[in-house]
């Protein structure tokens, strides 16, 4: 493999663990997002200008894949998706794959 995406995931080999777990679950959601840029997609609102669409709760969904490979399996606190808990604790995934859905769907973000 060669190019950036490469060069990433030589560099998290290097990483411990979690941050080798993080980086998957960061370029899967990516991919998500790449490929839906630009698109038209389907918009839900979850409050005054809270947006989210169908982009946002795929790449949550690829992102939290990606975790289930967590040994520790540590809990999972997500914007777009029900919590696995109630509180936040010290050692847990929080996901937001995508930041500025607003931007995003304007394809200037």
């Amino acid at each position: 493999m060669k190019g950036p995406k490469a060069a990433v995931i030589e560099h998290a080999e290097s990483l411990g663990e979690g941050m080798q777990l993080a980086m998957r679950a960061t370029l899967a959601a990516g991919q998500v997002i790449a490929e839906g840029y630009g698109q038209v997609h389907r918009v839900e609102s979850k409050g005054v200008g809270d947006l989210v669409s169908i982009v946002d709760q795929k790449a949550d969904v690829a992102a939290t894949d990606a975790l289930a490979d967590d040994p520790e399996h540590l809990p999972i606190l997500s914007e777009e998706m029900s919590p696995d808990t109630d509180s936040v604790d010290a050692d847990m995934w929080i996901i937001d794959p995508l930041d500025a859905t607003s931007a995003f769907l304007l394809s200037a973000g």
